[in-house]
């Protein structure tokens, strides 16, 4: 599972620059450019992706090309933003809404609930031994 990065870390994991909230990769190409690659590696991806030092590096992969050893395939993100292609006017499909998930509420757990979960699970394992 990949955790959800607030703000740039050390692995070079960032949100999305256009919105879309996925978890990406901060890499620089050869020209010093940066290039934004999905967190998750993918097997057809058209960038290789390497860490050097501190730093993640990217190249364009050509057609046949293979990767290094030190090199894993990642797919450019502008390929899978539905953000950016609403900005650059592609057409997209947004992500499918999660049906029954409630959002957390956040704060403390409401008076007695604790006590209720703590007596089930002292009646479970008094039935267990």
């Amino acid at each position: 599972m990949i955790r959800r990065v607030t703000s740039r870390d050390l692995h070079g994991l960032d949100r999305c620059p256009w919105g879309c909230e996925q978890p990406v990769r901060r890499t620089t190409n050869t020209r010093g450019l940066t290039v934004w690659v999905d967190a998750a590696p993918h097997d057809g991806g058209s960038i290789a992706v390497w860490r050097d030092g501190a730093v993640w590096r990217s190249r364009h992969l050509h057609r046949g090309e293979s990767i290094g050893r030190h090199e894993q395939r990642a797919m450019i993100h502008v390929a899978t933003c539905w953000r950016y292609a609403i900005q650059t006017g592609r057409p997209y499909s947004p992500p499918p809404r999660r049906l029954g998930v409630a959002p957390d509420p956040g704060g403390p757990p409401p008076d007695g609930l604790l006590d209720g979960v703590r007596d089930l699970l002292a009646r479970l394992r008094r039935g267990r031994t």
